[in-house]
């Protein structure tokens, strides 16, 4: 993220309509649905003209429909729609596909359907019902899956925000593996401007079976940590509960894939950003493999982390149950900007910047209602990326001495990423904790890169901070060489994980309170005094 918690969306500038989703349609509106036959070939097919058919007895029954966007700016960029739980109803010769009401209002078995929806039915075949998946979907439901009840508040929020979609055609239907239908669309969504943006939206329905053994975890609040959240839920009398997201450590290990085009040079660094999160639990649950050639994310069947080679900035997505909270898979995108690993890769570095500066041109974003930013966390780390490499080559820093540096940089990076996919938000108080001050971080950065002995130092409480290169490297020595977490990264991961008691002593701040300008929450400080971080 500058790691910045962006909780949305992505690249485009659209109308966004609130659809006026209440309908009234005889029969149950999706509230007290049942569940679906675990094996998806029971209720779901396709041909080969890629029209999809659902069978006539899975009507009704809730199914889980998952989405993610792409855009092509550059490179592919992606950010997870949010999840729905779904039910389909046959009403007067449609297909309609309807969003259970659960969690949407405080009377779920009213006759009012929340319609997603409405399908043309081309046949009716053997207790088979096919219909136009592409026709039906001609509209685009922007909410993102991350909500931030910090900013956004505890009550209820429609979640019926859409994009205008002037064409789209179906690119592909599959429901032969991993019991998930998966479908691709092509589509050119229409901005405010009446400008056209390409994208490729996929979709994918499964049985919804939430698994009981999986305990929910409400969201504290934010005044010694700060969590993920799915949208808060309706209950009955009116209150709303807002729940934490998290994974499900009983389907552990939980596995992260490294993209096939990782460079070797940077493959232990980021195995080592994964499983530092191991040592904040005090168990082996995270596990890291490598992605067969030509997997990319987003990929619903991994989770991927990407290495791109592109100038952009690091981001992390995650899906989530929208009932329980429950994380289902979670992606990270790592620009190889990032990888600055010589002198000679270095001077390349500024120059590409330098000629790019005058070029570049801000990207149009669709802003999506609910989350006040494009994505879960945005680490632009471009003008940290100039100042270290600058400073480096001013002290002719050798290529060993930037290689680990820039490996250093990217270990942090992609640790700070994985956090945000356990559902850890920002700790912008994390320089605030450090044990020593600020005049010693230089000496202490140079005694690392050129391998003097080990000095133990604390620099931040956490990596959920933005920090400076040289925090970054100094958080990783302490890590590699002595596999300690920092504190607030193990108080706040065992709250949600294991119900352990929040540490109160550690100070902690997120990306609301920056809003406010507070002096001692603040991104990229470094020493544990704001008065001694503005004098230097």
């Amino acid at each position: 993220m500058n790691r910045t918690l962006r909780l949305a969306l992505f690249n485009l500038t659209a109308i966004f309509l609130t659809l006026p989703a209440l309908f009234l349609l005889g029969g149950c509106g999706g509230g007290g649905a049942s569940p679906a036959s675990p094996v998806l070939a029971d209720s779901f097919r396709t041909d080969a003209n890629r029209n999809v058919a659902i069978r006539a007895e899975a009507l009704n029954r809730e199914f889980l429909l998952q989405g993610n966007m792409i855009t092509l700016n550059g490179a592919q960029h992606f950010n997870g729609l949010k999840s729905r739980i779904v039910v389909f109803q046959k009403q007067a010769g449609k297909l309609f596909m309807l969003e259970s009401q659960v969690g949407h209002t405080v009377m779920p078995d009213s006759p009012f359907a929340l319609i997603l929806a409405e399908f043309p039915i081309i046949a009716v075949e053997d207790g088979w019902i096919f219909f136009d998946f592409n026709q039906g979907m001609s509209q685009v439901f922007t909410t993102a899956d991350t909500y931030s009840s910090d900013r956004d508040g505890t009550g209820y929020q429609p979640s019926f925000t859409i994009a205008k979609v002037r064409s789209c055609f179906l690119k592909e239907a599959d429901a032969s593996r991993l019991n998930r239908l998966s479908l691709r669309q092509a589509a050119q969504v229409e901005g405010e401007k009446g400008d056209l943006q390409n994208v490729e939206v996929r979709y994918y329905l499964s049985p919804y079976l939430p698994d009981p053994t999986f305990k929910p975890t409400d969201s504290p609040g934010f005044d010694h940590a700060g969590y993920f959240e799915v949208m808060p839920q309706l209950e009955e009398g009116g209150a709303t509960r807002v729940l934490a997201m998290k994974w499900n450590l009983n389907r552990k290990p939980i596995t992260y894939h490294l993209s096939a085009n990782t460079p070797p040079e940077y493959r232990q660094a980021i195995r080592d950003g994964v499983l530092y999160w191991n040592r904040t639990l005090g168990q082996e649950i995270f596990a890291v493999a490598d992605a067969p050639a030509g997997v990319t994310a987003p990929e619903m069947d991994r989770n991927i982390i990407q290495w791109v080679d592109t100038r952009g900035s690091a981001y992390a997505d995650m899906q989530a149950d929208p009932r329980t909270g429950e994380i289902i898979h979670a992606q990270v995108f790592l620009p190889s900007s990032f990888a600055v690993g010589s002198r000679k890769t270095a001077w390349r570095f500024l120059k590409l910047v330098e000629q790019s500066a005058a070029a570049s041109s801000p990207t149009s974003l669709v802003s999506l209602r609910h989350l006040y930013s494009p994505r879960v966390c945005d680490f632009p780390a471009h003008a940290q990326m100039v100042k270290s490499v600058t400073a480096l080559l001013a002290v002719n820093a050798t290529d060993d001495m930037i290689l680990k540096a820039s490996q250093a940089y990217v270990q942090e990076s992609l640790t700070h990423e994985i956090g945000h996919t356990l559902g850890l938000r920002h700790n912008f108080a994390g320089t605030l904790y450090a044990d020593h001050g600020g005049y010693t971080r230089e000496e202490l950065y140079v005694n690392y890169l050129t391998g003097g002995p080990y000095r133990r130092v604390l620099p931040s409480s956490s990596v959920m901070d933005y920090h400076d290169a040289i925090e970054s490297a100094l958080v990783v020595d302490r890590y590699n060489t002595e596999r300690l977490p920092l504190p607030h990264d193990s108080s706040a991961i065992q709250f949600l994980y294991l119900n352990t008691p929040l540490d109160r002593t550690i100070p902690f701040c997120t990306d609301t309170d920056t809003d406010e300008e507070m002096i001692d929450c603040r991104r990229f400080d470094y020493g544990n005094s704001p008065l001694e971080y503005a004098a230097l």
